[in-house]
C-alpha cells in the first residue's frame, strides 16, 4: 500500500511526499505538473536503516512546517478519495495509479526507478479507466508520460469511443527515470463525468500520469479528487 503525506506549502501547489513498500520515495509537483523525483531504496542503502536518519527526516519535516504555512493529510485507504497531486487554474494531472477500474499493477520500485507507475497485471487485454469530474466545458489536451523501451501503443477510449492510439512511441527504457511525456490528441469535453480508458491487446507501457490541460480556467479553488493507488 502507497502512503501519502501531503502538504500544501503556498496557495495553488501541492507538495507530494510518497512512503512506499519500505522505500522511502520523495516527488515533487508543481503546479504545471512538471515533476522533480528522487528515490533512495532502503534495502539497497544500508545508511538510510539507522534511526539516525529516519530521524533526520522526520525533523525535516518538522522545519518545513514551522517555515511554512503546511496542512498534513494522511491518505491511506485506496477507496478514499485525495486531491490530484498537481493542478492550476486550467490544467490537472492524475497519477495513473490512481485509476477506478482495471487490472493494471502499481509498480514502485524496480522500473519505478523515479516515480511509481502502472504496468502489465497478469491478464490481457491490459486495461485501466478514469471516471474524471471536468470542472468546465472546453477544449482539452491529453498528454501522457509513459517508459518504453520498446513500442506499446495503446487504445485510447473517452465515454465508449475508441479515438485511435496513444503512447506511440519508445521512449528508450521501461525505467520510469526515462519517462517521457506524449502529447496525444486534442478532445472537446463537456463538464461533467466522463470516462476515460487505456486498453492494450497485450501489456501496457509503463503509464506514469495523464494530464488534461482546458483552454478555459477552472473555478477558484478546484481541486480533482482521485482514489489512492491500487495494490
Amino acid at each position: 500500500m502507497i502512503k501519502r503525506l501531503t502538504y500544501t506549502s503556498k496557495p495553488g501547489i501541492l507538495d507530494v511526499v510518497y512512503l512506499v513498500s519500505g522505500d522511502f520515495v520523495l516527488m515533487v509537483q508543481s503546479s504545471r505538473g512538471y515533476s522533480e523525483s528522487e528515490i533512495m531504496q532502503i534495502d539497497q542503502n544500508p545508511v538510510c536503516k539507522t534511526s539516525r536518519v529516519c530521524f533526520s527526516f522526520w525533523m525535516n519535516l518538522f522545519v518545513l512546517s514551522w517555515l511554512f504555512p503546511v496542512y498534513f493529510s494522511w491518505a491511506e485507504s485506496p477507496e478514499k478519495e485525495t486531491p490530484s497531486i498537481a493542478g492550476s487554474d486550467d490544467s490537472f494531472l492524475i497519477p495513473a495509479f490512481s485509476f477506478d477500474r482495471g487490472n493494471a499493477r502499481v509498480f514502485t520500485t524496480g522500473w519505478a526507478d523515479a516515480e511509481p507507475m502502472i504496468g502489465f497485471g497478469g491478464k490481457i487485454p491490459n486495461e485501466v479507466e478514469y471516471d474524471i469530474d471536468f470542472p468546465v466545458t472546453a477544449k482539452y489536451i491529453l498528454s501522457i508520460r509513459y517508459a518504453a523501451e520498446s513500442v506499446r501503443p495503446v487504445q485510447l477510449w473517452f465515454d465508449g469511443k475508441d479515438l485511435g492510439r496513444a503512447c506511440r512511441s519508445a521512449t528508450g527504457s521501461w525505467n520510469t527515470s526515462k519517462a517521457k511525456w506524449e502529447e496525444t490528441i486534442t478532445l472537446s469535453i463537456t463538464k461533467g463525468k466522463h470516462i476515460v480508458k487505456l486498453l492494450r491487446n497485450g501489456p501496457l507501457p509503463h503509464v506514469v500520469s495523464l494530464r488534461f490541460k482546458s483552454s478555459a480556467p477552472f473555478p477558484k479553488g478546484y481541486q480533482l479528487c482521485r482514489p489512492d493507488a491500487r495494490t
